[in-house]
């Protein structure tokens, strides 16, 4: 079925998928969900390779010692507030 070549093409292992039999009669709908877990599975692993993926922005890190200013108002910005866009620094509110 087209349902079943789509999960392989995303990479769900053979042995947890379910023949289509399965889920219209209602035969083995463990094996039914465990295909759905497999589905979500893999969504995730793809996100996290996509944030995996390297960035030209340097990571901005954050310590007791660290003060930031905004670029709007030049007030200190505090990490829970902050947003860097264009290479500097803002309060999201400016």
């Amino acid at each position: 079925s087209a349902y079943l070549t789509g999960c392989r093409d995303i990479g769900v292992p053979e042995h947890e998928l379910f023949t289509t039999a399965d889920l219209h009669e209602a035969r083995s709908l463990p094996s039914v969900v465990k295909n759905i877990l497999a589905i979500q599975r893999m969504q995730i692993q793809k996100e996290a390779k996509l944030m995996k993926t390297p960035t030209k922005t340097p990571v901005k890190i954050y310590t007791s010692e660290t003060q930031f200013f905004c670029k709007s108002c030049g007030l200190t910005v505090y990490p829970l507030e902050v947003l860097h866009a264009i290479g500097e620094t803002w309060h999201k509110t400016c």
